[in-house]
């Protein structure tokens, strides 16, 4: 296992055998790292800090339980993830990506190659039947997870899973012609 993974299964162990210390520790040495990760989905700072918070009292309430090849390190990075993404849902705020990280401007002087691959894009979309770009079209226009595609086109998870994946394998094909 890492070093990293191994400082915090040991602090963790140390929690679970009541060591405050430990604890100040771990969140010393993480608690930042966390808070910065929790403020990656939450636009509040405030409501970061009370995701980092709620974690580490999950933590202590459940480090009795945690077993000895446990991945500590990834339970944090996951539950300040989940926390964040349930106060979003609550809050009823949908995450999007900023589109200024994606921005390149050397890709604008590039027009005339770049309308060559829009118009192949289209191209192939077309191709699709409909219930394919519908779900491609929910997937990455609308940025829905496939299980909030599946509730939305009424089929089962696994389906909707089969269809986006038909349809990505398809436009493929038909880009690679």
């Amino acid at each position: 296992m890492d070093e990293k993974v191994l400082q915090v299964n040991s602090l963790i162990f140390a929690i679970a055998d009541g060591s405050k210390e430990a604890l100040d520790t771990l969140f010393l040495e993480f608690g930042g790292l966390l808070l910065n990760m929790a403020k990656k989905y939450v636009a509040d700072k405030s409501k970061a800090e009370d995701i980092v918070s709620e974690v580490f009292l999950r933590l202590v309430k459940s480090a009795k339980s945690f077993k000895k090849d446990f991945n500590g390190l990834n339970w944090l990075f996951k539950t300040i993830k989940n926390e964040a993404l349930n106060q979003n849902k609550k809050d009823g705020i949908r995450l999007t990506s900023n589109i200024d990280d994606f921005l390149n401007l050397k890709d604008c002087f590039d027009l005339e190659n770049n309308s060559v691959q829009n118009i192949a894009v289209a191209s192939a979309l077309e191709k699709l039947t409909p219930l394919e770009q519908k779900a491609l079209y929910l997937k990455f226009w609308q940025g829905l997870t496939i299980r909030e595609i599946a509730k939305e086109l009424k089929l089962a998870k696994s389906s909707c899973q089969d269809i986006v994946a038909a349809a990505l394998n398809k436009l493929g094909v038909y880009l690679n012609k």
